[in-house]
């Protein structure tokens, strides 16, 4: 962990860990990371299943002599979910991105909450590389 930003800064509720600009940034790396894993995961499942359980049925229901009777109409195939290409290196390894993504939750949680007293306050510990994968996921959504 490198970065570690070490200034008081006073609220109405007690003393935080940061400023406020430094907060949005954590909240919205916090937001691209834990959607680039949902992303990633949504991904996964799609490929495990098999080709010919890719596709979207879609299904028409009527009812005969008060049974309800269920027939395929037809299927669509279902696109690829969008996810960010993230080399395996970088996403199991020992700053991968659940590993990053666990370490930006936790000092996030720990910045929403301010503390009674100046000495209570600890620095943030995050590592020096989660916002540059931050803007590097910024940049891929932005291109939806």
């Amino acid at each position: 962990m490198s970065t570690a930003t070490h200034q008081v800064h006073q609220g109405r509720w007690g003393f935080h860990h940061c400023s406020y600009e430094e907060f949005m940034e954590l909240k919205e790396a916090h937001k691209l990371f834990l959607k680039a894993i949902q992303d990633q995961r949504r991904f996964q499942r799609w490929v495990r299943k098999f080709p010919h359980n890719r596709v979207i049925r879609h299904r028409e229901h009527t009812v005969v002599d008060g049974q309800k009777i269920t027939r395929v109409v037809s299927e669509t195939p279902q696109p690829e979910p969008r996810h960010p290409d993230i080399p395996e290196y970088v996403r199991e390894g020992e700053f991968g991105l659940r590993t990053l993504y666990s370490v930006v939750l936790e000092q996030y949680q720990r910045a929403r909450r301010p503390v009674a007293t100046a000495e209570e306050v600890k620095p943030l510990e995050l590592p020096a590389q989660y916002k540059e994968w931050a803007e590097v996921l910024r940049e891929f959504y932005a291109t939806k």
